[in-house]
């Protein structure tokens, strides 16, 4: 899985850790994940615990989230047809089967009631092994988020996963990783000319986003801070085809996953195989699939 870039306004520092770099005080690098192709159980690379940027927890008043409403029903026909039907994750047939995945539909209407559903269904999750749990005992959730009006747009979608939810680090301490999915997944993604972005305490312009590449071979963006004075930010890898499709669901949804779980289904080849298969299928097919389960 590829992390976002940073949204348009970006309300609270990007979750950039400091490198060192002679020529550019403030080059920065971005966190990294697992490899691109955030579906269903499918980060297919341990996730790395350094990397992790935990927030504090806050009490909060505990809420119900909805089972077997149209909305869930829709994202539990998803995982059949697309995510299983096209075996873009081979952990989720089993994991479905024995009935370890639980999918439930948040009701709230503003982010932070989403963030409070989240946290009780974190507390949920069981901390053995899988091959201890019963049948039907939940390992993973699928939290469905159908009423947040704001969220139509992915941009503002992925400013809350990058921004609130820590880039899906949010329950680290507890073990957990989130994704996202969404129906226009990777559109409008991406750093334009004259965007704003938050550097620490400051605020600076994008101002070439074509600005060479780092030692690492990341592509550069030049930015114009509030002082005038200019630096470079290295720019996650854009979103590739493969992820922008196999991260499309039928609703807003984000998935809690145990990093024990991401550990043990660790699948090295699983994105060349997506690849492959959305290269025999066709794009226009898999986009019908998920269009009929919505």
């Amino acid at each position: 899985m590829q992390l976002p870039l940073v949204p348009r306004m970006c309300p609270s520092p990007a979750p950039w850790a400091p490198a060192p770099a002679a020529d550019h005080p403030l080059h920065l690098r971005s966190l990294r994940v697992g490899a691109a192709g955030s579906t269903l159980l499918l980060a297919v690379h341990p996730l790395s615990r350094g990397d992790r940027r935990t927030a504090a927890r806050r009490s909060r008043t505990a809420r119900c989230a909805v089972e077997e409403d149209e909305h869930a029903k829709a994202v539990q026909q998803w995982v059949q047809d697309v995510v299983i039907g096209y075996n873009f994750c081979p952990y989720a047939q089993p994991a479905a089967a024995q009935g370890h995945l639980r999918v439930v539909t948040s009701t709230s209407e503003v982010p932070e009631g989403v963030l409070e559903d989240l946290s009780a269904e974190a507390v949920r999750l069981p901390q053995g092994p899988l091959k201890d749990l019963e049948d039907g005992q939940p390992a993973t959730t699928l939290l469905v988020c159908p009423h947040v009006k704001a969220w139509k747009s992915f941009e503002a979608f992925q400013e809350f996963y990058q921004n609130e939810l820590s880039n899906g680090y949010y329950f680290a301490e507890q073990d957990i990783y989130m994704v996202s999915f969404h129906p226009e997944y990777g559109q409008g993604a991406g750093l334009q000319l004259g965007d704003l972005i938050q550097l620490g305490e400051q605020r600076a312009t994008i101002r070439d986003t074509c600005a060479g590449y780092s030692a690492s071979g990341l592509p550069l963006a030049m930015v114009e801070l509030e002082t005038g004075e200019e630096s470079f930010i290295e720019l996650p890898p854009p979103i590739d085809a493969i992820e922008r499709l196999v991260s499309r669901g039928p609703r807003v949804a984000i998935h809690l996953l145990r990093n024990r779980d991401l550990e043990e289904a660790n699948d090295a080849d699983i994105h060349r195989r997506n690849g492959r298969t959305i290269q025999e299928v066709g794009s226009a097919a898999i986009l019908d699939a998920i269009r009929r389960c919505a």
